[in-house]
Order: structure tokens, then sequence, then C-alpha cells
């Protein structure tokens, strides 16, 4: 079981993502079974937390990154 996120695929693999470490290539003819989560890398409820300044400043050091 490998939990990641869909990056792309062709005919013969998918790519994909984990934290950490480099985009990873599966063969399809090696996978069983996919599935796709819909899901944020922003935790729920994050924002309520944070004031108006605060979420501005996450927003411009977010939109900082490549």
């Amino acid at each position: 079981i490998v939990d990641a996120f869909y990056v792309s695929e062709d005919a013969q693999a998918f790519v994909v993502r984990q934290p950490g470490v480099q985009d990873r290539r599966i063969a399809k003819n090696e996978i069983r079974k996919s599935s796709y989560i819909r899901r944020s890398l922003m935790p729920e409820g994050l924002l309520d937390a944070l004031n108006e300044e605060q979420v501005t400043d996450l927003l411009s050091y977010l939109m900082t990154l490549k």
C-alpha cells in the first residue's frame, strides 16, 4: 500500500509524490488497485486560529514557494 499524492501518469506508469522524498514512478502492471481521496495538505480549521494579519502572512509565504 502506497499513500501518496498523484502527480501524473503515462501509458506505463503513475508518478506519485510523498513528503520528503523524490517523486516515485510505479509501473501500472505492479498496481493491483488505485483510488483517489480528495484531501488537502492544509489541516482543517487551521485558519480559524489565525488573525487576519497571520492569514495574509501565510498566504504571502505560500505564494513564494515553487
